[in-house]
């Protein structure tokens, strides 16, 4: 939760921003968890620690379509056996990349569906789960990747 994280809110149709050698040294940043609500009814007081603010999107009272998120770790220990899990509360669905290649999609039409920045989530409404409502945002998605979803790094 307290890690450095990477974001931006830019158009990259087209950009391999999911790269591990991809250059974000002009990404904003700030320690997880980062958050964007321009409302002040409703908000789940269980996400937090709100550590991050990210701006919505200029004139309007919404987050922008569209934010990207890199952090980076290391990892020295052997990947055989190993399993990482995610914890995350999503609105409204999230594409997840590790070392460039992608791993996992939340509220999101399967590959190879491809989402562009003003691309809408395929179901962000959690209906027929425990979270149902306008997002997910009541209880986290969890998900784990062990095996062959764990990639070489690439050279950075």
């Amino acid at each position: 939760m307290t890690n450095a994280w990477k974001y931006s809110y830019a158009n990259l149709d087209g950009i391999g921003w999911q790269a591990a050698n991809y250059d974000d040294s002009i990404w904003l940043a700030g320690p997880g968890l980062l958050w964007v609500e321009t409302r002040t009814s409703g908000v789940n007081p269980d996400v937090r620690p709100k550590n991050t603010q990210m701006p919505p999107d200029p004139g309007t009272t919404y987050p922008y379509m569209t934010y990207y998120f890199r952090t980076h770790f290391t990892n020295t220990l052997s990947k055989e056996g190993m399993t990482l899990t995610f914890s995350n509360f999503v609105d409204d669905g999230a594409i997840f990349y590790l070392n460039g290649a992608e791993i996992y999609r939340i509220h999101m039409a399967p590959p190879p569906t491809v989402y562009l920045n003003s691309t809408k989530a395929a179901d962000y409404s959690c209906r027929g789960t425990a979270c149902n409502g306008d997002a997910c945002t009541s209880c986290p998605e969890i998900f784990t990747i062990s095996g062959s979803l764990f990639n070489e790094p690439e050279p950075r």
